[in-house]
């Protein structure tokens, strides 16, 4: 198992996750999961979700691997693949509350089954995640 992150299983799928606490912009934390042969974590299943939540215990907003990409309201995450669960958004995202701010990143938070999408330029822990194969 890498070092820091802990084994993850859902149904089938076997993933290891580690999370970082001190807080990162971020585009910077994808450099360090990919520094650490990783990436930002895809949370893409409500049962994953609910496994980081209780895996980690409680954590505050911390960025995911989706990204707006394009910066027109279609997330994809880092592996390439488009968000296809529209359902896992917080009621009322994506937004666009802030005037003149780009909020192409994505956060989630311990507790919480949704996510929001905010600035990318704010500090947060991160979570990342990295295939057992590796």
């Amino acid at each position: 198992m890498p070092k820091g992150y802990r084994r993850i299983q859902v149904g089938q799928i076997v993933t290891y996750i580690k999370k970082h606490l001190k807080g990162k912009y971020w585009h910077d934390a994808l450099r360090v999961c990919q520094s650490e042969g990783a990436s930002l974590v895809k949370m893409d299943s409500r049962k994953k979700k609910r496994l980081v939540d209780i895996k980690f215990g409680r954590v505050d907003w911390m960025w995911i691997g989706l990204k707006d990409v394009f910066k027109n309201d279609t997330f994809y995450w880092t592996d390439g693949e488009p968000l296809t669960n529209i359902e896992a958004w917080k009621p009322g995202e994506p937004s666009h509350m802030f005037v003149g701010v780009d909020e192409d990143c994505v956060e989630s938070r311990h507790g919480h089954k949704y996510m929001a999408h905010v600035s990318c330029n704010l500090l947060r822990g991160y979570l990342c995640e990295t295939d057992p194969l590796k």
